[in-house]
């Protein structure tokens, strides 16, 4: 899990696409998903996804290892289990979400790719009753099976995604990875994930 630490003389002014301003702060750490900014008020970890375009150039944010990081660290942050096989290449690790719906206690603390079409939801129940303050929701439609499942991401990360989707009108297509965590599961006849990182289509 590559983590580079940079410690630059200039600070620097930062704004994310939601306008939130962060001024004169140095850039302490990049990770693949985000920089961690010091600033006078403290530390703060800003997104790539929150961040304007030229800005994920500059610390060359890549998509794919934000998805690999992210899934390390909810690994790392999961309860402890028996060991798995090693984890599939990205092209083999794709489920449809009538498969996992079916068999959900097969793949908890697991990270897997959905394809579909995502879309701005206001559904808060079970394992996520609670999570509106912390998270964004939304409803991800599998097209090759016609089943839906409800996605949570953080609001700091989800961010541009929440407001891309909103313009869009409607379902936007892409790639998702997320977790089903074992903490969030309630329901087996409902399926709940954690959205970790996307790739929407063009």
């Amino acid at each position: 899990m590559a983590v580079l630490s940079v410690s630059l003389a200039l600070a620097d002014d930062f704004k994310t696409i939601s306008g939130k301003e962060y001024k004169n702060a140095t850039v302490t750490r990049v990770e693949p998903d985000g920089i961690l900014l010091k600033t006078k008020s403290g530390i703060s970890k800003v997104y790539f996804t929150e961040l304007p375009k030229e800005v994920q150039e500059r610390f060359h944010y890549d998509p794919a290892k934000a998805v690999q990081f992210n899934a390390a660290t909810a690994q790392q942050q999961a309860p402890a289990q028996a060991p798995t096989q090693a984890p599939a290449r990205p092209e083999e690790n794709v489920r449809n979400i009538r498969e996992v719906e079916s068999d959900q206690r097969s793949f908890f603390d697991q990270t897997f790719l959905l394809k579909g079409r995502i879309e701005v939801s206001n559904y808060y129940n079970f394992g996520y009753k609670e999570a509106e303050p912390m998270h964004y929701a939304f409803g991800i439609r599998d097209d090759s099976t016609r089943h839906e499942c409800y996605a949570y991401m953080e609001r700091a990360k989800a961010a541009q995604l929440h407001e891309r989707v909103l313009n869009a009108g409607g379902p936007v297509k892409g790639v998702f990875a997320v977790i089903l965590l074992r903490s969030r599961y309630s329901d087996p006849m409902e399926l709940d994930v954690e959205l970790l990182d996307y790739r929407l289509e063009q």
